[in-house]
């Protein structure tokens, strides 16, 4: 039996009407008797056949014909992918590839593609991506005339504008997120520009733009340009990380006498801080990047402490639930990065929640405001 490298799940391939495109596959190296590349959805004939060291086009159905090739004629390395030419709609679907050893005579599937076909954009279409807050020009170019009316719209904003000139700048239907956002780029139209300024670029902005023209002389708008604009996401920022030096001065602030919960004791993580923290911070800034907690630090230990000296029954005792040091610990480091972000954001009479605030600067705070009060229009 033949065998074969890797598991043979499905590939999703996209395409666009007209490009060559590669259907990738790879076998192991060896001496191959026989290729075949079929489509799951044509019973009579393959899409392409190797056989005995020559392509065997005598059952190749008739919609390949001259369209598909070996990416390499030689198979070196046992690349057998395959390169479909001219792209068509028709070609959608499921293609596998079958491939056979000498000296076996099995043939085993290799491959599996499913291949999606997209049709082109429309030919007046342009494409433009943007980031966040940037300036972007909208290019459109009219036939050298007298201008009479510009009008640029979104396709999916129905009954408003986005930027209207009629003999001069009309904002009467413009859209309200694009008010004193957008202008174009010549004032004066000079050999056609009729290009728009989209300034500050939001997410929302995001979508296809048209404009239509009307020359002196004629009656009837025609489409000039088609642009969709696809808008970036700002780009997430950098999870937070610890050096070494945070993780030991850390650990020297554990209490040794601290109950200990799942993993290491307060005592030998103090002691050993030194030897642990080049590690540890290691193990806290793959957690932080990836986004995952072991699970032995989200174990706890719940210990019943009595609530009365002769405790019997189970409600004269309340539940102490002991936690992980280690995560205590990366609980710290995440408080301290998190404070100086928030910090600069947090109302200045906030008194709760921040280190080195207590109930007193609270009480002071009202009664500085209450005793220095006075009513409005007083001496």
């Amino acid at each position: 039996m033949a065998k074969y490298s890797g598991d043979p799940g499905q590939i999703n391939i996209k395409a666009v009407i007209g490009e060559n495109k590669i259907l990738p596959c790879r076998a192991e190296n060896g001496s191959i008797r026989l290729v075949e590349w079929n489509r799951t959805d044509i019973k009579e004939g393959n899409v392409l056949r190797y056989r005995n060291d020559a392509v065997d086009k005598g059952d190749q159905h008739p919609s390949f014909k001259d369209r598909v090739v070996f990416q390499d004629r030689e198979m070196k390395d046992g690349d057998v992918s395959l390169v479909l030419i001219n792209v068509k709609m028709n070609d959608a679907g499921t293609y596998e590839a079958e491939v056979d050893y000498d000296g076996t005579h099995d043939e085993k599937k290799l491959c599996s593609i499913h291949l999606d076909v997209a049709p082109p954009p429309p030919p007046d279409q342009i494409n433009i991506k943007a980031a966040i807050g940037e300036n972007l020009i909208l290019p459109c170019r009219a036939e050298n005339g007298s201008i009479r009316f510009v009008e640029w719209k979104r396709a999916d904003i129905e009954e408003e504008n986005v930027l209207r000139y009629r003999g001069q700048v009309d904002a009467g239907k413009q859209h309200q997120s694009f008010k004193d956002r957008v202008v174009f780029q010549d004032r004066e139209m000079k050999d056609g520009d009729v290009s728009l300024v989209l300034i500050n670029v939001t997410m929302n902005d995001a979508g296809t733009y048209e404009a239509e023209v009307d020359y002196e002389g004629t009656n009837r708008e025609k489409k000039l340009c088609s642009i969709h604009l696809d808008v970036a996401p700002p780009p997430s920022p950098p999870p937070p990380s610890v050096t070494a030096m945070q993780v030991r001065g850390q650990l020297r602030r554990l209490k040794q006498r601290k109950a200990s919960g799942p993993g290491l004791p307060p005592r030998l993580l103090r002691t050993c801080a030194h030897e642990l923290c080049q590690v540890l911070s290691y193990m806290y800034n793959l957690s932080l990047s990836l986004g995952v907690v072991p699970t032995l630090w989200k174990t706890s230990c719940v210990v019943p402490v009595p609530k009365t000296p002769h405790a019997m029954d189970p409600a004269h005792f309340r539940a102490v639930t002991l936690t992980s040091h280690l995560m205590k610990t990366m609980e710290c480091l995440v408080l301290a990065h998190l404070r100086t972000v928030v910090s600069p954001t947090l109302d200045p009479q906030q008194f709760a929640y921040r280190p080195n605030i207590a109930v007193a600067d609270a009480i002071i705070y009202l009664l500085q405001r209450a005793l220095t009060w006075r009513p409005l229009g007083a001496l």
